[in-house]
């Protein structure tokens, strides 16, 4: 009976020790309780308890954004009695980022501290992101919903450029503008090619809004090309870029055929090669149409001569010998109108080193 009776009180007074031992765990040590009851709700899946006191301004951030890098602030408070301390502040995703430090040491009473962010967005799609401000094992969240505007020009997924005319194969395309409409909120934008001959500059025209302007070098290939575009920009807390796929075609008003010939090696004193040239043009081609060569290597010669096409032939001249790098050149209306590229290299002949040899044996 009396065991008994002494097993009672001892359990009874380990109870009261326990229970000691927790209120001063709670008020001696206040963080540790709360992170013990952190740890404990995340064992039971209750999740992180919510900072009561710790407040995001905005409760909920909402907005419309372009693709590239969104910058942002926001207000965290402090509403309690009591000061908090070794406040961790951290995003939900990788694609945001606290710009600044990630921990407040101490926050007062009824004090608020300003936190920077930043968010890079895709090319299109919404995000859902978030910063959280954890306390004592307790977590103060605001989301941050996202929604990309996808493309930034307001254009379809591929830019179609009008066609680019030029003279000839060989000749830069005259320029051509295309009008484009840049979201409201950017105010400085910059585009460039990322193809090598086609050369961008965009412009503000009064009346016509932004345009780009386009125009080709001579070595831009005949028909159609595709490639991308690169677009800068700047808006209000916002700068990012993206690439923009294009299409276009390059037309010439002058099809020559071939638009450019080489006669390769050809042996010195060798019968001289010909080649005849094809001209055919939308436009009207003038009266006192003449061929020249820019070197006296080549002989050019106008072969036939219509309102719309003509032909001319080229002789290779094989007496000089050397490399060959020239154009031929049709003229009319006092300017030339195309230039096409011809090339070769007479090479010296044996026959001809020989006699130079000897002669050089023979003054000796």
């Amino acid at each position: 009976m009396r065991q008994r009776l002494l097993n009672r009180y001892t359990v009874q007074w380990f109870c009261i020790v326990i229970l000691w031992f927790m209120v001063a765990f709670m008020f001696v040590v206040p963080d540790g309780y709360y992170h013990g009851l952190s740890v404990l709700r995340m064992v039971l899946g209750l999740g992180q308890p919510v900072a009561r006191g710790l407040n995001f301004v905005p409760s909920h951030i909402s907005m419309a954004v372009l693709p590239g890098v969104i910058r942002g602030r926001v207000t965290l408070c402090n509403s309690t009695e009591k000061t908090l301390s070794n406040i961790t502040l951290t995003t939900s995703c990788f694609c945001t980022k606290i710009l600044g430090p990630t921990s407040i040491p101490t926050l007062p009473p009824h004090k608020e501290v300003t936190i920077a962010y930043q968010i890079i967005c895709p090319n299109s799609g919404d995000l859902q992101e978030g910063l959280l401000a954890s306390v004592q094992g307790a977590v103060a969240k605001v989301p941050i919903g996202v929604h990309v505007y996808s493309p930034i020009l307001e254009a379809q997924p591929v830019w179609r450029l009008p066609t680019l005319v030029r003279c000839a194969p060989g000749c830069a395309t005259d320029p051509v503008l295309v009008p484009f409409h840049p979201y409201s909120s950017i105010y400085s934008i910059y585009i460039s090619s990322q193809i090598p001959w086609l050369h961008l500059s965009q412009k503000l025209l009064p009346g016509r809004g932004h345009v780009l302007v386009c125009k080709a070098d001579g070595e831009a290939p005949e028909g159609p090309f595709s490639g991308f575009v690169h677009v800068q920009f700047d808006a209000l807390h916002q700068t990012g870029s993206t690439d923009i796929p294009i299409t276009g075609q390059i037309r010439s008003k002058w099809q020559v055929h071939p638009p450019q010939y080489t006669f390769g090696l050809v042996a010195q004193n060798s019968p001289s090669p010909l080649q005849t040239f094809q001209i055919v043009t939308d436009e009207l081609l003038p009266a006192d149409l003449t061929v020249r060569c820019t070197t006296p290597s080549l002989e050019a010669h106008l072969l036939k001569h219509f309102a719309h096409q003509a032909s001319f032939s080229v002789r290779l001249l094989t007496d000089r010998p050397g490399e060959i790098d020239a154009y031929v050149q049709l003229k009319g209306g006092g300017k030339t109108l195309i230039a096409i590229p011809i090339s070769a290299f007479v090479q010296r002949s044996s026959t001809r080193v020989a006699t130079i040899a000897k002669e050089g044996d023979n003054k000796k």
